[in-house]
């Protein structure tokens, strides 16, 4: 079986609008578990101008989360990064160490409203390779100036940029227009990882597993652990991928 990666979730308790609390992340880790997930990013939500917990409570929380996770399997390991709301300024909260990186490495998941305009996009990513990060578009799927733009999709990728879709969004049927989107992306090779973006235990999980069929039924399971083992494992320990 491979060991699945999920790289975007809201698992720690009571720090943004995901889990709520304990029970609620514990309940989380068994779903995750139970779907093939081994290893778990949680990236809780980091706005400039919000009241966003500290680097050192969120460590704290961590800290209490792994522990449960290893009552659940002692093969399940939670790390730390955040999922950075772009705005003006945020990278000085990077370079300052006020927010993070996935798993202080210099891979940095980051979002942006769904209504950006594309150069906003363009020259925020352009700045943040250029101070030595590694930017990953988290959910690119939700982004107007980029959906079903391959060629802008493309030219981001040229920049520097990484790509990150919510699994969930492959699971559409014929006529869902997101889950054609990231069906093509799929098809042509413009996605480096997964995550869940789990934010509760129902309707919102993290289930990757029917994803994560559906590439393997339709270009094997070597795609499967390329996108959802080896390249998030090369993120997280800090590799070019």
């Amino acid at each position: 079986m491979i060991e699945l990666f999920d790289m975007h979730s809201h698992i720690l308790p009571n720090v943004d609008d995901g889990s709520k609390n304990m029970e609620m992340t514990i309940e989380m880790l068994r779903i995750a578990y139970s779907q093939g997930i081994r290893n778990m990013v949680a990236t809780p939500h980091y706005m400039l101008g919000a009241d966003n917990c500290s680097v050192a409570e969120l460590k704290e929380r961590l800290q209490e989360v792994q522990e449960e996770a290893l009552k659940i399997g002692d093969d399940f390991h939670i790390y730390l990064g955040n999922e950075l709301y772009y705005s003006e300024g945020i990278w000085d909260r990077l370079d300052q160490k006020e927010a993070l990186t996935l798993n202080d490495s210099r891979y940095v998941l980051v979002e942006f409203d769904v209504s950006e305009k594309y150069k906003v996009i363009y020259d925020a990513l352009k700045e943040c390779t250029r101070r030595g990060y590694f930017p990953v578009i988290a959910h690119i799927e939700r982004y107007m100036a980029l959906f079903m733009d391959f060629d802008k999709v493309e030219e981001l990728m040229n920049l520097g940029a990484y790509v990150q879709v919510n699994i969930s969004s492959l699971e559409g049927g014929l006529t869902d227009r997101v889950a054609s989107f990231c069906r093509k992306l799929l098809k042509y090779n413009m996605i480096h990882i997964f995550g869940t973006d789990a934010h509760r235990a129902a309707g919102r999980a993290p289930t990757p597993k029917k994803g994560a069929a559906y590439i393997e039924k339709k270009y094997g399971a070597g795609t499967v652990k390329l996108l959802m083992h080896t390249n998030p494992k090369k993120m997280l320990n800090n590799k070019i991928l």
